[in-house]
């Protein structure tokens, strides 16, 4: 396959990602903020998610959700050049820290949440539950995004060309 022809397969399927670089926030982070871990900028209808499982130890508790991380979407309309997100609202992820499962049996359904909220609902900072644990509390850090240009894995590539080598 010659050069040029590499060069337009490329450009067919590229995709514009969204990074997250991430650093300490050395400050309170301001409400509604994109961020990682700490406590999130909640509607105060908001129902802290739970699941329940049994740990390694055998103990099965309904446990809260550690909140992971929330996303700003007018933060990163800018970076968004394929038009895949809403360019307004929030975005959460919740993930049980404790049994850390992976997802994959269907079992496992409600380990990790994601919820969308309209970014017109006033938000505060939520308190976590008390019954969460210490260690599955995540510290605060500020998000910084930036695009990059990505193509899909060989695997992917070969279902557009059939006379591709590895190499």
């Amino acid at each position: 396959m010659e050069k040029g022809r590499y060069q337009r397969l490329f450009d067919k399927i590229k995709k514009e990602a969204i990074t997250v670089d991430y650093s300490p926030a050395e400050k309170e982070l301001p409400v509604g903020t994109s961020k990682f871990g700490g406590k999130p900028y909640l509607p105060k209808d908001f129902v802290w998610p739970y699941y329940e499982e049994t740990d390694f130890e055998g103990i099965n508790k309904n446990r809260p959700l550690s909140f992971i991380a929330q996303i700003n979407l007018e933060e990163i309309a800018g970076y968004d050049k394929d038009n895949q997100l809403p360019h307004s609202g929030m975005l959460y992820f919740f993930y049980e820290l404790c049994t850390m499962k992976w997802g994959f049996d269907p079992k496992d359904k409600g380990c990790a949440r994601v919820f969308f909220v309209d970014t017109d609902r006033d938000l505060h900072t939520a308190a976590f539950p008390e019954d969460m644990e210490e260690y599955c509390i995540l510290p605060e850090f500020k998000m910084q995004f930036s695009n990059k240009t990505d193509l899909p894995y060989y695997e992917e590539i070969s279902e557009y060309v059939t006379d591709l080598e590895w190499d």
